[in-house]
């Protein structure tokens, strides 16, 4: 759990560096990717929760496998 809250913690600096962006008027395709990369961030916080919870249930490491390539499809990561 202290790997998903370092990236967190790293996801929330993110959107405040969104805000400030925000505040000072930057440029809109600076803050988009800013806040496409956060949304990443958050998919791979997410896959890995649910690839831990599936995987304590899961005793066959081929599944467990096979459940990864599925996470990652559905949450469109590499």
């Amino acid at each position: 759990m202290d790997e998903v809250v370092k990236k967190l913690n790293r996801v929330e600096g993110q959107i405040g560096g969104v805000r400030r962006m925000c505040e000072e008027g930057k440029d809109c395709k600076q803050i988009l990717q800013q806040i496409a990369a956060a949304k990443s961030a958050l998919n791979t916080v997410a896959r890995d929760l649910m690839r831990a919870e599936a995987c304590a249930c899961i005793p066959s490491e081929r599944e467990k496998k096979e459940l990864d390539k599925i996470l990652k499809t559905y949450f469109q990561l590499k």
